[in-house]
């Protein structure tokens, strides 16, 4: 509370002039340190504001993965009746009720793709005795950071120091210096 009643002191010493056609400008030290201020109360609120909307975003989010799970439960629940209904008739006559037309939806059985662990390394290895190159894909990527602490930039493109060999394939876009306020 007392931080807050020496900011209000301090704003009170120095007030921007009264709006005008002309835009408000910053001349010295006084003004500059208002501003200052002012980005630190606005970061202040943008925190709490930030803040308050997390805590609701949470809180709705708890209540919706409740919610959620307790559909979920009843979709299994049914699911699973569903499918042992469809189990005893694919059972009697499995090209009869492979797949039952019902007005709120269909129930039918699927063959599905088996499922292929693999361990890469032996599978490769195998591939590579054989000579089946077809069946192995192979990836070439230049390493750009050990690359570039070896190059020397010159204007929009690298050189290499050694040989003077410009860099094929590389474009220097320089950066423009940035303006930043740290608040303290």
């Amino acid at each position: 509370m007392a931080i807050e009643h020496l900011q209000a002191f301090l704003d009170s010493l120095y007030e921007p002039p009264e709006p005008s056609k002309e835009a408000f400008t910053i001349d010295n030290d006084g003004a500059a340190d208002w501003a200052l201020r002012k980005i630190r109360q606005s970061q202040k609120r943008i925190a709490e504001i930030q803040r308050t909307a997390e805590e609701q975003i949470a809180m709705i989010e708890k209540w919706m993965l409740s919610e959620i799970a307790g559909e979920e439960k009843s979709v299994a629940y049914f699911t699973q009746l569903l499918d042992n209904y469809h189990r005893g008739l694919y059972e009697q006559d499995p090209k009869r009720y492979k797949t039952i037309k019902l007005p709120n939806g269909i129930i039918k059985r699927i063959k599905t793709q088996p499922t292929f662990e693999r361990d890469e390394e032996h599978l490769l290895r195998w591939l590579e005795e054989r000579n089946m190159e077809t069946f192995i894909y192979r990836t070439a990527k230049a390493r750009w950071g050990e690359l570039k602490k070896s190059v020397v930039v010159a204007g929009d493109t690298c050189v290499m120091p050694l040989t003077g060999e410009i860099l094929e394939g590389v474009k220097v876009i320089p950066n423009e210096e940035t303006f930043k306020v740290e608040v303290i």
